[in-house]
């Protein structure tokens, strides 16, 4: 083998630096964009932390006002049962009369009707 003529030497040494800083830059230019990577990722993260923060809350409120209708149908379910059963009874009672004919259990009948009626109005009302 021959020697190699220093000058030759000096070219390549020179170019393997050269590639060497190039890849130094290049490797220091993708972590600088990995960097800005994972900041935006990191800064999107907390938005959708936000986002769904903000989520929850109004199904929270949902929810309680789903419960908070469901308790006022049950209470108005209650309420029309009551009624419901009243007017049964005033109805049995009305046929009862019907049967007797008595003009005086007429009026009594009529009397019976118009104070239930004001007593269903009065409840309903007071509910709302």
């Amino acid at each position: 083998m021959r020697p190699r003529p220093v000058a030759m030497n000096d070219e390549r040494s020179a170019l393997m630096g050269q590639r060497s800083k190039r890849n130094q830059a290049a490797r220091l230019e993708q972590e600088r964009h990995a960097q800005h990577l994972e900041a935006r990722n990191d800064e999107l993260a907390g938005q959708l932390n936000e986002k769904v923060n903000a989520l929850k809350h109004v199904t929270v409120m949902m929810h309680d006002e789903a419960v908070e209708h469901n308790r006022f149908l049950e209470n108005m379910q209650l309420d029309m049962s009551n009624a419901s059963s009243m007017m049964s009874s005033t109805m049995k009672k009305l046929g009862e009369m019907m049967a007797t004919g008595s003009s005086r259990h007429m009026c009594y009948l009529a009397l019976f009707i118009v104070v239930v009626f004001i007593v269903l109005y009065l409840t309903v009302r007071s509910r709302m």
